[in-house]
């Protein structure tokens, strides 16, 4: 076979007969059309050199625009090239016609097809001009109606209808979604056009270098062969060209559809903007389109009879064939074909019968939505059932497009079926089996469409709902002082009912927690003031100790406050239940991380029960002295001498040996040591030391001081006085105690007693002389001598 002939196949293959009916209703070349111009230009280049340049002699498109031919030249260049075709038609039939048949020079088979293309290109030209004609006329009428829209408004009776309205809306949306389309088109169509002038540029660089090469040949032989490549080189050229021109032109028209496109936009908004300004939403309208749901809902519960049918009816055709599979032993075979076209068609219907019953479930949601947008449009609604159909709206929403990607995931799932089914198909050579993978096919695109159906029905009701939302949006927006003051209010009364949480189906919402809080602060100012109250002034008017009273008013606090808070549960009537859950994590956490701080508190409880300590009393605790201040839930202040406030844990209190001195009575036996000289009498020394006790007014009388003569000591004769105080403070036996050796030294200077003072008496023995040895002293170092001889 010969190169005539692979061109001739090639371009039969890639063209089939309805090839220029799509262009001509498309008004586009296919994306072919160049790589069958390679194809043809790389089988010439065998005997004509190659075509292409190197890729470092490409040209960049820098502005690739060039001016589009005429209609009239376009009309007069065509005309030249159909009478071309038919003269070297008619030299091809002519040599097949001889007998026997000529063969057909490569080259003249060459032209024929780039002029047969060519032809094409004419054609799909023609009519792009047409189409730019067109969309220049339409872009005209389109500027006159916005301007009549925008200087004297619609025409129509008004007031508008509400569906008029909704049909102007679907048309806007209809034409922001084919502005996209519109973009992504110019793009492609941008890059092919850039492409073509590639094309172009090295189909013109081929006809340069094949004109070069006939001029410089001299020799009559070649020079013919020179000749008619060269002619072809021009016509691939033109063929290049001509493909650059029509991408130009398609990149034009482009532009205009979209500028088209947008003034249709603005328009259709224009009349939205009129349309509102006057539209009534009637019951007529309200009940058109609840009659036309009804219709789709009856519909589907149609479809769900038919699909219950076929379901059952598949059913009794499987087991048919499955009997009759059995009794037939040549069809054992096809029995696993069998059921497996079987479950899968059962699948499909099943699937298909769920569509239909979720149909009737959006009809339902369509039937909701139009009338809550007919008592919002006549102003029926209020502000809470408009908060309210907000978060309804919002779960529809994602609803419908979790629904959606669905579909469109089963949608690509049945493709991927159908691919399978026909690539088994033409391999398969059982008729048995060709049969039942046909019936799944036909599943299959019955599937698909229902499938296509359903996502356009989805995509109506998303624009429903979308729209829904804009109107609830657009009353709901607050547009005055008032309007912002109702719209706080209604967001404060939601927040103030909002849930967050439920026990024995009993909600727990916002405004319960803030009154449970409220209750509780109030319960403890009350609790605080009414415990203070007892104990300050009830009890001390009673005659009960402040010890006692302290702890009475601590135990009240707490009883109270607890009363407070049971009280304060059941007014915003919380269940009791709700700290039930709550036991175990407690435990958990006072037993791990909280123990300690219970055992404080469980030790202040048996303090102020036990009373081991009370306010006032004077402790003792590892070596700390103090007044105990307040005995608190977790821990006790306690106040020293020097007026420094300790805190001490409770449960140091009983754990700890603590010295109470108060405890039960408040005399404390205090013991003052007094040394004289060896020359006192004692007796006269016991009896001053006893009137001194006795004058002091702090001293009781009951007991009686002791006056002990206690040791011979080293340089005195020691005595002690042991007298009784009441003690309030540790300051209050310290001054008992100075005022008392005041009075015993005054005492003791007028009756000649001296208080002793330490002596030492040193003993010489002087049988033997003393001796005196006076001693250069020890020098630790060099001299000065030695450091000046250094130096």
């Amino acid at each position: 076979m010969n190169s005539t002939q692979n061109i001739r196949q090639t371009h039969m293959h890639l063209l089939p007969s309805n090839l220029r009916r799509r262009c001509f209703r498309s008004f586009l070349l296919p994306l072919s059309t160049i790589a069958i111009l390679g194809i043809l230009t790389v089988s010439r280049s065998a005997s004509a050199g190659p075509l292409r340049l190197p890729t470092s002699q490409k040209k960049a498109v820098s502005n690739p625009t060039k001016t589009l031919p005429t209609k009239q030249d376009l009309a007069k260049v065509a005309k030249e090239d159909a009478e071309r075709l038919a003269r070297v038609q008619e030299s091809v039939d002519a040599l097949l016609a001889q007998n026997p048949p000529a063969e057909v020079p490569d080259s003249l088979t060459e032209e024929l097809e780039l002029l047969k293309w060519i032809e094409l290109l004419h054609s799909n030209f023609a009519a792009a001009v047409e189409r730019r004609e067109e969309l220049q006329v339409e872009h005209s009428q389109l500027e006159e109606e916005i301007h009549s829209l925008r200087t004297s408004g619609m025409e129509g009776v008004r007031p508008y209808s509400f569906l008029f309205l909704d049909e102007v809306r679907d048309q806007l949306i209809a034409e922001q979604e084919r502005k996209k389309s519109l973009q992504l088109e110019i793009d492609a169509t941008q890059a092919a056009f850039e492409a073509a002038h590639v094309r172009s540029e090295e189909g013109a660089a081929a006809r340069r270098l094949a004109k070069e090469s006939l001029d410089t040949e001299d020799s009559s032989k070649l020079r013919a062969k020179l000749v008619a490549e060269y002619a072809l080189a021009r016509l691939t050229s033109r063929v290049y060209d001509t493909g650059r021109q029509l991408r130009q032109l398609e990149v034009e028209i482009r532009k205009l559809e979209l500028d088209l496109n947008q003034r249709q936009i603005d328009c259709l908004n224009e009349k939205i903007a009129h349309v509102r300004e006057s539209v009534h939403f009637s019951e007529e309208d309200l009940n058109a389109r609840i009659q036309r749901i009804d219709t789709i809902e009856r519909n589907a519960k149609q479809q769900t009879k038919k699909l219950g049918d076929e379901l059952a009816q598949a059913e009794r055709n499987w087991l048919r064939a499955k009997h009759h599979s059995e009794s037939n032993a040549s069809l054992d075979e096809t029995n696993g074909e069998l059921e497996a076209t079987h479950d899968f068609i059962r699948g499909l219907l099943q699937e298909q019968l769920s569509l239909a019953k979720r149909t009737m479930g959006q009809a339902v949601i369509a039937r909701i939505v139009w009338r809550r947008r007919f008592a919002v449009a006549t102003g029926v609604a209020d502000k809470v059932e408009i908060a309210e159909w907000q978060d309804q709206i919002e779960s529809v929403t994602e609803d419908l497009g979790r629904f959606k990607q669905l579909i469109k995931i089963r949608v690509d799932e049945r493709l991927g079926d159908l691919a399978t089914f026909g690539k088994r198909m033409s391999e398969e050579t059982n008729e048995a089996v060709l049969a039942l993978l046909q019936q799944r096919i036909d599943a299959v695109e019955q599937s698909i469409e229902g499938y296509r159906s359903y996502l356009v029905m989805l995509r109506v009701e998303d624009r429903l709902v979308g729209r829904f939302v804009e109107e609830l949006n657009e009353v709901a927006e607050p547009h005055s002082a008032m309007q912002w003051l109702r719209q706080a209010a209604l967001w404060l009364t939601t927040a103030w009912n909002y849930e967050l949480t439920y026990v024995d189906e009993r909600p727990i919402t916002v405004s319960k927690v803030v009154r449970g809080l409220v209750l509780l602060a109030v319960g403890l100012l009350v609790a605080r003031m009414c415990s203070r109250f007892l104990g300050n002034r009830v009890l001390v008017r009673i005659g009960l100790e402040q010890g006692a009273s302290a702890a009475f008013q601590s135990l009240s606090f707490y009883m109270m406050l607890t009363c407070f808070g049971f009280v304060a549960l059941e007014v915003i009537n919380l269940p009791l239940t709700v700290f039930a859950f709550m036991g175990g994590a407690i435990a958990i956490g006072v037993g791990f991380g909280s123990q300690n701080i219970l055992n404080n508190f469980i030790s202040g409880l048996i303090l102020l029960a036990e009373r081991p300590v009370r306010v006032g009393d004077l402790v003792e605790i590892q070596g700390l002295q103090g007044t105990i201040e307040h005995i608190g839930p977790r821990s006790t202040r306690v106040k020293t001498g020097s007026n420094l406030e300790m805190i001490v844990p409770n449960s140091q209190f009983l754990e700890s040996n603590v010295t109470n001195w108060t405890l039960s009575d408040t005399r404390i036996r205090t013991v003052v040591s007094v040394g004289v000289g060896y020359d006192s009498p004692p007796q006269e020394v016991v009896r001053l030391l006893r009137e001194s006790a006795l004058e002091n007014p702090h001293v009781l009388k009951k007991p009686d001081p002791i006056i002990l003569f206690k040791d011979f000591g080293d340089n005195a004769l020691v005595f002690e006085a042991h007298f009784w105080i009441h003690m309030r403070s540790l300051m209050d036996g310290e001054k008992v105690a100075s005022e008392f050796r005041l009075t015993v030294e005054e005492r003791f200077g007028n009756a000649g007693i001296v208080v002793a003072y330490p002596q030492r008496d040193i003993h010489l023995d002087t049988a033997s002389p003393i001796e005196v040895n006076l001693r250069q002293p020890l020098r630790v170092g060099p001299t000065a001598d030695q450091l000046s001889d250094a130096a």
